[in-house]
């Protein structure tokens, strides 16, 4: 995306250069919108994969503890049956 944002500032010096003076509020608006556009889609694509690895490994720590918790008590099942 900054490499559009790159070819759009060499459009608007272009532009400029050779008197295409209409153009440019065009051109700067499409600079502004892909600049934009790049910001929110390294952001998003970084809380698209980063929430659902949390919650996964929030979800398998929940199963770890359930099943130290059952072991436990498991173990202390069988040491009174032992007594």
């Amino acid at each position: 995306m900054f490499i559009f944002a790159i070819i759009g500032f060499v459009a608007i010096f272009w532009c400029a250069l050779t008197g295409l003076v209409k153009l440019i509020p065009w051109l700067v608006l499409l600079v502004i919108i892909t600049s934009v556009i790049s910001f929110f889609d390294k952001y998003w694509l970084l809380i698209l994969i980063s929430v659902p690895l949390f919650a996964l490994f929030y979800y398998l720590q929940e199963k770890e503890r359930e099943i130290r918790r059952n072991k436990k008590v498991t173990n202390e099942r069988n040491r009174k049956m032992n007594k």
